[in-house]
């Protein structure tokens, strides 16, 4: 047996150990009405929705995935959370969009760059709602 044919067998083998996460088999859509995180698999999890009406506070942080960081949205609301992060389909579309659907919230450009630096650890609420 060659070294390449060993090589491709033992890749054959392994590929559940890097199979994709979770979150990347989810898609994130907006409109008018409020956010949804579809799982475009039977696998994936964390799928739910939120109206814009619910969302009471959005939360941008960078969370350390030990390789990498990973910016992420965090929407709560009264009765539950959704967090999104920046390696859905989707995010930046959504990120973009939350000024005009969520009067108040601070623009991404305001607050991308922050979370993107090396080694950043920041946490900032983009939004948070009057209390009703």
């Amino acid at each position: 047996m060659s070294a390449f044919t060993r090589i491709a067998s033992w890749l054959r083998e392994n590929a559940r150990a890097s199979e994709t996460p979770a979150w990347l088999r989810c898609t994130l859509e907006h409109d008018a009405h409020g956010i949804r995180l579809i799982a475009r698999d039977r696998f994936a999890e964390g799928a739910g929705a939120l109206s814009w009406f619910e969302v009471d506070r959005v939360v941008a942080f960078n969370a350390d995935m030990l390789v990498h960081d990973l910016v992420c949205l965090q929407f709560e609301s009264r009765a539950r959370s959704l967090v999104a992060n920046e390696e859905m389909a989707g995010f930046h579309e959504l990120a973009r969009a939350l000024p005009a659907r969520l009067d108040g919230a601070a623009p991404f450009e305001s607050w991308w760059e922050e979370l993107v630096r090396p080694l950043a650890s920041a946490t900032r609420v983009i939004f948070e709602r009057a209390p009703r």
